[in-house]
């Protein structure tokens, strides 16, 4: 079963487009502290497992098995003065956890509550994305080039092979506001079924990274991030952390 986000607020569209307006003004009165930068990045990420819906209650699962994967892209950094910068980047992000989970839907026939459908079983997100971010950060130490970030991200789902394997109990349908017993229960033992991934996620991002001279105009960067879901995906795992390398180039 797949499950789709509210649509994303428009203020980070907004925002995005603010931002590059600025950049390009920046680029039109460029002084000597300003200076851009361009390049990959290679790292993992890992999403984290958080044990609430969309409305913050409990649900019924547990035991989270949490899969670090690959992620890559581009980045293009600038710099308004010593201390200000931003930042642009292109990702292709690959994600797992498994985790344990239980599952079901009631009825109410004659005052008598029944219970319709239930599952139970392992359950495996894997799915990969493409997204787009934007971060503005702050230079703490200019000597080591200890920088802070802080901004948002736009993901989209282009390939979903999340999967779960469970042993489902069925009673009986639901047709409309009416509940149809079968004449006999029906179980399935281990079945393997595809479910969900999110459609697409709205993150707020927070990064801390420093700068390692390697040449004149080559520049690296490790890189810690976490990342928050804003977008009110109905999953278990709202938020992610993430370390990688970008590797700049002076332009």
């Amino acid at each position: 079963m797949r499950y789709s986000m509210k649509c994303i607020p428009l203020w980070p569209l907004l925002f995005l487009m603010i931002s590059m307006q600025a950049d390009m003004h920046a680029q039109s009165t460029k002084k000597r502290e300003i200076t851009d930068w361009i390049g990959g990045l290679l790292g993992v990420n890992e999403i984290l497992y958080y044990p609430k819906d969309i409305n913050g209650n409990p649900i019924r699962g547990g035991n989270p098995t949490l899969i670090p994967d690959v992620m890559y892209g581009l980045s293009y950094h600038h710099t308004f003065s010593k201390r200000w910068s931003h930042l642009f980047q292109f990702r292709i992000a690959n994600h797992q956890i498994k985790y344990w989970k239980y599952s079901d839907q009631t009825w109410h026939v004659d005052g008598e509550r029944v219970i319709v459908k239930s599952d139970t079983g392992q359950y495996h997100l894997k799915y990969q994305d493409v997204s787009m971010n934007y971060m503005f950060g702050w230079t703490i130490s200019k000597k080591t080039h200890w920088n802070i970030y802080t901004g948002m991200q736009i993901s989209y789902t282009v390939d979903n092979q999340s999967t779960k394997t469970v042993d489902r109990y069925e009673t009986g349908k639901l047709n409309g506001f009416t509940y149809i017993p079968y004449p006999e229960p029906r179980y399935f033992y281990n079945e393997t079924l595809k479910t969900y991934s999110p459609d697409a996620e709205a993150f707020v991002l927070f990064r801390t990274d420093c700068g390692i001279n390697l040449a004149k105009q080559w520049r690296l960067r490790p890189v810690l991030e976490f990342g928050l879901d804003i977008g009110g995906i109905y999953n278990h795992t709202n938020r992610y952390v993430a370390f990688y390398l970008e590797l700049y180039k002076d332009l």
